[in-house]
């Protein structure tokens, strides 16, 4: 038994050091000057941490066989991945390549990531390196960033949705060393969880000057960014941990369920309301901060002496979606013409070019906007129905893990519950965790695997 749990155990380092790099690339392909780099970099980079990718599962797979030490895998996921791939041999004619590599990516997030995680083959050690990696790196990137803002620095390279880069504070918003600016603040969102979190059990992954510090640079990037879905998402949530707190403390008085009720209304309403004039006022204090580094500006962005942070592709917009309601209708469209097994992840502007010339998605070639309209687009109803079986069982097992007693802030399942709903909450502005690889998906993959195990864990214990 010692043999076989130490074979396993060296299976699962070296997956862990893999799992590492990996994380780093990630990390700096979300920097926008990494866009700088020719291109022919990263295709090589990541083909060749797809491949290892690839020979990790077969290496854990074999392994767990040798010593009979069986990992499971979630049959919905298997289910989704098989449905991709019939997808992508059913619409070959318009891309084959592009298709091969989103289904190696998913095998490696839903078979490394999230089933390692899920059946508690990483360690402890490897959840802190992950959090210090993803914590330092986003300081600094963000802290770079915030300079930028106060020296009004602004570079533009114009090209197709694609290939422009913005770096720097433009057009309202902070884009900053980001790659994108909603990226951007969704890390801001997900470091300010994770910083309350560890002052809140006083945290030994982080000094506790990092942690404060961090936790208002993270806010004011936040509102930098623009990001209204991060800053949304922000609100919500923290409007439902007020909510969740009143709640406790009036059950722990003995209050009646009307009173309960009455009084959870009113607070989810001043929480709103509070929390919408906390973000206006740090807006217009962050707006005051970059004439007291004139001394320091190189330039400001096109000439202008006030600063604002008000967005003008929202503010002069009557659509209050910013074209995404456009967007998605374009895309059911789509799914509307081949609605069994789509037109593959990667296949979607080319199949509306040549069956819907006329549509937005065909002339604009836009991403969808939206993690779950993409999966019914592009793997039909076969695809969508495998993916909402798996995210109606993991919300499940998530809302079953939530502890609302004395340690309701203190609770590991309850910070993972939060980054989980905020990326969740993520994937209905942008393409995140489905089809993609990138930061976000990665850490969500890890920490809803994680939540997996330990609630399996207590439940364990419990019967």
């Amino acid at each position: 038994m010692e043999n076989i749990r130490e074979g396993s155990r060296a299976g699962s380092v070296i997956t862990e050091y893999y799992l590492y790099i990996l994380f780093v690339f990630l990390i700096l392909r979300s920097i926008n000057y990494y866009s700088l780099i020719p291109s022919v970099f990263d295709s090589i980079v990541f083909a060749l941490l797809a491949v290892a990718g690839g020979a990790m599962i077969a290496w854990n797979c074999l392994d767990f066989l040798r010593h009979k030490s069986f990992v499971s895998y979630d049959w919905w996921l298997i289910g989704f991945l098989i449905v991709m791939f019939i997808s992508s041999l059913l619409n070959r004619h318009y891309g084959v390549s592009g298709n091969f590599k989103t289904i190696v990516w998913s095998a490696i997030y839903f078979f490394l990531i999230y089933a390692l995680a899920a059946n508690g083959r990483l360690s402890k050690y490897f959840y802190q390196t992950v959090i210090r990696i993803f914590g330092w790196a986003y300081f600094f990137v963000s802290l770079v960033s915030f300079g930028m803002y106060l020296i009004q620095y602004s570079y533009l390279r114009p090209g197709t949705i694609e290939t422009r880069i913005r770096i720097g504070f433009l057009e309202g918003r902070l884009f900053g060393a980001f790659g994108d600016p909603n990226f951007g603040g969704m890390f801001a969102l997900i470091l300010v969880i994770v910083c309350i979190y560890g002052i809140v059990v006083k945290s030994h992954v982080f000094p506790r000057w990092f942690l404060f510090t961090n936790l208002f640079l993270q806010t004011f990037v936040l509102v930098l960014t623009g990001s209204r879905s991060a800053i949304l998402i922000g609100e919500a949530l923290a409007a439902v941990v007020f909510v969740a707190l009143v709640a406790r403390y009036l059950a722990a008085r003995g209050t009646n369920l009307l009173v309960n009720i009455v009084a959870s209304v009113i607070t989810l309403a001043v929480s709103v309301v509070a929390l919408t004039f906390f973000v206006a006022s740090l807006k217009w204090l962050l707006e005051k901060l970059p004439p007291l580094f004139e001394f320091l500006q190189i330039h400001r962005p096109h000439g202008r002496e006030v600063v604002s942070l008000k967005r003008a592709d929202v503010a002069d917009n009557s659509d209050i979606s910013n074209m995404r309601f456009s967007i998605w209708s374009s895309a059911i469209e789509i799914f509307k013409t081949k609605w069994i097994f789509g037109v593959s992840p990667r296949n979607m502007v080319a199949y509306a070019k040549d069956m819907l010339p006329k549509s937005l998605i065909a002339q604009q070639g836009f991403k969808t906007h939206n993690a779950w309209i993409d999966v019914l687009a592009s793997t039909g109803l076969f695809g969508f129905v495998t993916m909402i079986g798996f995210s109606i069982k993991s919300a499940f097992m998530a809302l079953r893990s939530l502890q609302f007693g004395k340690k309701m802030l203190s609770a590991d399942s309850n910070v993972q519950f939060l980054i989980v709903a905020s990326l969740i909450g993520f994937t209905f502005f942008v393409n995140v965790i489905f089809f993609t690889n990138d930061v976000c998906s990665f850490i969500f993959w890890m920490v809803l695997g994680n939540m997996y195990f330990q609630f399996r864990q207590r439940q364990s214990a419990l019967s």
